[in-house]
């Protein structure tokens, strides 16, 4: 009998990180034209929960000991809301999802901004026993 593991993605969340962000010049002091707020990040991660639950899933097939596990994902994001680059840093067991992060990730739109920015958000994995 062949056990099949499904994959859950138990809890993302995430914690923005922002570089080049402040005033640009031609605005006046204290107004800011900065990155997109929290809650448009967010969107963009939650509509891509599905992707991260494939990649997952074909992690879980080549290797049914990742039952449990957290990583951390970085994604630098061009000022068009295009994804530069991806990073998943984590237990090398579960780093081995990269590629598919990767190619998931980069497909998806983040939010334009007047500069580049970087969102970075952990991923509790659990898979269904």
């Amino acid at each position: 009998m062949s056990i099949i593991r499904t994959a859950v993605i138990v809890w993302i969340s995430f914690e923005k990180v922002v570089t080049g962000a402040g005033t640009p010049p031609g605005l006046p002091a204290g107004e800011t034209d900065g990155p997109p707020g929290a809650a448009a990040i967010a969107r963009a991660i939650d509509d891509g929960r599905p992707d991260l639950a494939a990649c997952y899933q074909r992690a879980l097939i080549r290797d049914d000991s990742l039952v449990h596990g957290k990583v951390t994902v970085r994604a630098a994001i061009a000022a068009s809301g295009r994804v530069d680059s991806v990073n998943v840093v984590g237990p090398a067991a579960f780093r081995a999802m990269q590629p598919c992060l990767d190619t998931a990730i980069s497909k998806w739109d983040f939010p334009a901004a007047p500069a580049p920015y970087a969102a970075e958000f952990p991923l509790v994995l659990r898979g269904n026993q």
